[in-house]
């Protein structure tokens, strides 16, 4: 039995926000609005093509109402599909996998939408995070394999682990690099 099959699926809400985002390594952010949210991803329309399993880097923009006292947040993670649109000049849908995700404050937003990508420390936070995203869609499609022995997929489960702590540490240096 597939093993994506046993995973309950995390509720959507459908929300639909404006969002900035870039793949993981691109200077230029591009907009986009979400379809629907859940605890785990969200699903984007946007004019621009995403490949499955890059690094994406999103900027939300959340309303008050539903964030509290932060309105805008940071979050990485990675493009599980994309479909593109069969007609010329529709916005396409892309899933994306979110891996972290964190408040912004104090303009730190603005700055980030505005401020080109041109720090080495950032190019390489991003390098280095676009990594670790396809070692995380990889492990979770050997998850996704029925025939597993429980040592290997103990394995693969660890991997995992260490991969979103890496994750976790790429944030914390990226929020530094972006003061």
């Amino acid at each position: 039995m597939n093993q994506r099959k046993d995973k309950p699926r995390a509720k959507r809400f459908k929300l639909k926000l404006p969002v900035h985002f870039r793949e993981a390594g691109e200077r230029d952010w591009n907009k986009g609005t979400t379809v629907n949210l859940s605890c785990s991803g969200l699903l984007l329309r946007t004019r621009k093509s995403i490949q499955t399993f890059s690094a994406v880097e999103i900027v939300l923009e959340m309303p008050p109402e539903i964030s509290g006292d932060s309105t805008h947040f940071f979050c990485t993670g990675y493009a599980l599909r994309s479909r593109k649109s069969r007609i010329p000049l529709r916005a396409s849908e892309v899933a994306v996998a979110v891996l972290a995700c964190q408040p912004i404050r104090n303009g730190v937003a603005e700055r980030l939408l505005v401020t080109p990508n041109a720090r080495s420390q950032r190019e390489l936070v991003n390098a280095v995070t676009n990594m670790v995203a396809v070692i995380l869609g990889n492990s979770e499609l050997i998850m996704a394999q029925s025939d597993l022995d429980k040592q290997t997929r103990s394995r693969v489960v660890a991997m995992q682990t260490a991969a979103r702590r890496v994750t976790s540490l790429l944030h914390q240096l990226a929020a530094r690099s972006y003061r």
